[in-house]
């Protein structure tokens, strides 16, 4: 579970079918006080989710959780103060939402094929 030291009371895992997935140090970028940088193992083509907890002893105030994937802002989740205040907060951010026709619907996070044989193949190619 990623845990800055600048909001201990705030964590963040991606979970699959429910279940946090395994998480690695990133040793070639190194955590700032309110940033920590974390790697997971996927399977190819499965759904995932970001799972936020907010403990009651977290003093902040109101929050907007952002998701990133792949550099692009796909998600955001706004956590109002008085909703969570002095309780144990679980928020899960399971897709990016999108509107047509004025009907809302939301395209599940899923994770993609890695073709690593193929970026080695056009690297050598160069």
């Amino acid at each position: 579970m990623a845990i800055t030291n600048a909001y201990p009371r705030i964590k963040a895992e991606i979970v699959v079918n429910g279940v946090a997935l395994e998480e690695y140090e990133d040793d070639e970028v190194a955590a700032t006080p309110a940033a920590v940088t974390k790697y997971v193992e996927v399977t190819s083509g499965a759904d995932f989710a970001v799972r936020v907890q907010i403990t009651p002893a977290f003093t902040g105030r109101s929050m907007l959780f952002d998701v990133y994937v792949d550099g692009k802002n796909l998600r955001g989740l706004y956590a109002d103060e008085k909703r969570w205040k002095g309780l144990d907060v679980d928020l899960s951010i399971g897709g990016a939402l999108d509107v047509r026709g004025g009907a809302w619907s939301q395209q599940n996070f899923c994770f993609s094929d890695l073709k690593i044989g193929m970026l080695r193949a056009s690297m050598h190619m160069a």
